[in-house]
């Protein structure tokens, strides 16, 4: 399955960016058109041992991932959550509803309407917009 590739190739490509003796990693990519972000926690015995949080560009597996995951007439994603463990354990989230609040500033949403159309926008998103718009 294509969806399950495309994961794999995401978790390892986050794998490489963080120390090798982490015990958990926490990974939230977010997306909408042609924007994305990431916020990684790496966590060890001792508690959190590294934040990355920054936008990124676009991750062809992530934008892929996104196209292959639109529910016609819903949109795709906007949250993918990933827990990973030092064991190998990989446990996925995908969050359809909407994003952070912190993300609604630089997310391209009028983009992501049209490459993923949603049969009845929600207010927020239009909200969003319309304010992204004006600035």
């Amino acid at each position: 399955m294509r969806e399950r590739y495309l994961v794999d190739a995401i978790v390892e490509n986050i794998l490489s960016e963080i120390p090798s003796n982490s015990d958990v990693v926490r990974a939230i990519l977010t997306g909408a058109g042609s924007t994305f972000g990431l916020d990684i926690k790496v966590y060890g015995a001792e508690g959190i041992k590294l934040v990355l949080d920054y936008p990124i560009g676009v991750p062809l597996e992530v934008a892929e991932l996104r196209d292959l995951m639109a529910v016609t007439g819903m949109g795709s994603w906007f949250t993918f959550s990933l827990t990973i463990r030092r064991d190998g354990d990989v446990h996925t989230e995908f969050d359809y509803e909407k994003p952070e609040e912190s993300a609604l500033y630089w997310l391209d949403l009028a983009g992501d309407l049209k490459r993923h159309p949603r049969d009845k926008p929600p207010r927020w998103m239009l909200d969003a917009i319309e304010k992204q718009l004006d600035e």
